[in-house]
């Protein structure tokens, strides 16, 4: 097969088509980054106005440090749907903090359990990334990276006042799975209906795994319904792309779901199609199928 550079056929702009991809397991390929082939024809499609953005895990920080340069034409959806913001300038459209005193009392309690959270939070006008202390493996992995890539978030030994009077975006402890499954079924019982909690494992560092909260409006699919309703698009003209349990919302919202073939077992048993793994730029590929672009 052969991938061509020319413009398709019908301008993107006269699709009635919304895409939205995760990024980490999904878009990306497993060292984190996009290939100069999937950069490229990213631009190509934007440009031509295919209407993409991608919905993460991530913040829009670290969004930034990856995709910065590509031209989107709609907000990202970061930390799980907590905020959708400009790419370009970072600014945040919304967000869905933790309700008050509700983040006080989970940061306490995560602490009697022993655990050391991560503290994302935003002051009105920037985004801090607490963290007090790291004590285990799988932490240090993730500080050293986001010291690697000059995070302007971090904040170490935090003043705990000032921390919590901030809007909490969410909490991240991280450990072995079975110091975090006991705590995630406590979160549960004790805040029905109040939270959105998740446990999965961390795709970069195997063996360890995140335990993640954030307020119950904070989800995938609940802002990408606020960009379609903005954007003048319906259900059955959204496709997603996602590998993990943070990307089921959204997958219950669309009208078509699309699988990596590296995805975890509860995403693909939903899947509408499954695509290569994720190291192969098989989203861009789907992309490029979906836009005439891909020639046999």
């Amino acid at each position: 097969m052969t991938f061509s550079s020319e413009s398709s056929l019908y301008p993107l702009a006269q699709t009635k088509r919304i895409f939205v991809s995760d990024l980490d397991g999904t878009l990306l390929r497993n060292n984190a980054t996009l290939s100069d082939f999937a950069r490229q024809s990213l631009r190509e499609m934007l440009l031509d106005g295919l209407h993409f953005t991608v919905a993460t895990g991530r913040s829009v920080i670290s969004t930034q440090q990856i995709l910065g340069d590509l031209p989107l034409p709609m907000p990202v959806i970061c930390s799980n749907g907590a905020c959708v913001s400009d790419l370009a300038s970072g600014h945040h459209r919304f967000v869905n903090a933790l309700e008050k005193p509700l983040d006080r009392d989970i940061f306490y309690l995560m602490r009697e359990k022993g655990l050391n959270p991560f503290v994302s939070s935003f002051n009105g006008k920037e985004e801090h990334l607490y963290i007090d202390h790291v004590s285990n493996a799988g932490m240090d992995a993730y500080y050293q990276d986001r010291v690697a890539t000059g995070d302007s978030r971090m904040r170490t030994s935090p003043d705990v006042a000032t921390m919590l009077s901030e809007q909490i975006i969410c909490m991240n402890a991280i450990d072995r799975v079975e110091r975090l499954r006991d705590m995630a079924m406590e979160m549960e019982e004790r805040y029905p209906a109040r939270l959105q909690v998740y446990l999965y494992e961390d795709w970069y560092s195997r063996g360890w795994y995140w335990l993640s909260m954030y307020d119950r409006l904070a989800t995938k699919a609940y802002a990408i319904e606020v960009l379609m309703r903005e954007y003048g698009y319906s259900a059955n003209e959204l496709t997603v792309f996602g590998d993990n349990i943070n990307d089921l919302p959204m997958f219950h919202l669309a009208g078509k779901r699309i699988a990596p073939a590296n995805a975890i077992e509860e995403v693909l048993q939903i899947a509408d199609e499954t695509i290569e793994a994720n190291e192969t730029d098989s989203v861009v590929n789907y992309l490029r199928k979906a836009t005439g672009r891909y020639v046999l």
